[in-house]
């Protein structure tokens, strides 16, 4: 991540020493987003490392699921690269988490249109779209996070 780099070695986000796995699963914003993936879909727990999601949890689905899981962490990623490129390059600040999960939904769409079977296409767009209102129902821009909404339990 800093092949050339010759800037501050500290994650734009956080402050701390930045890493891949840091970048897409241990910062504040990457956890945010993988705990609000984790209660929109029910999954048991969140990852740490790109080794753990992309090796045993990924190879706990089956085939065709497999490609529609890999869209998803795909547009994560994404969606926190561009984000932390725009921090970084384009002085452009982050106030509202929403903007990340916007853009991460985003491309979750706009990838969907990848799939050859037309019923995966519409999972991927549903799975964002339900990503977006759930983001919505804990997330209110004047309160911040709202840990106590029922839907969490």
């Amino acid at each position: 991540m800093k092949r050339g780099w010759k800037g501050d070695k500290n994650y734009v986000f956080c402050g701390k020493d930045e890493s891949a796995n840091h970048l897409f699963f241990t910062c504040s914003a990457a956890s945010l987003i993988w705990s609000l993936i984790k209660c929109t879909f029910g999954l048991r727990r969140t990852h740490v490392s790109m080794h753990e999601c992309l090796g045993s949890w990924l190879n706990s689905f089956g085939k065709e699921d497999k490609k529609l899981v890999l869209v998803g962490i795909s547009a994560i990623c994404w969606a926190l690269w561009k984000a932390r490129n725009g921090v970084i390059f384009e002085n452009k600040r982050i106030s509202d988490p929403m903007t990340i999960i916007k853009a991460m939904t985003h491309w979750m769409v706009d990838w969907s249109i990848l799939q050859i079977r037309e019923q995966q296409k519409k999972v991927l767009e549903l799975g964002a779209r339900l990503l977006e209102r759930v983001a919505r129902e804990v997330y209110v821009a004047s309160q911040g996070w709202r840990t106590n909404v029922l839907r969490l339990e």
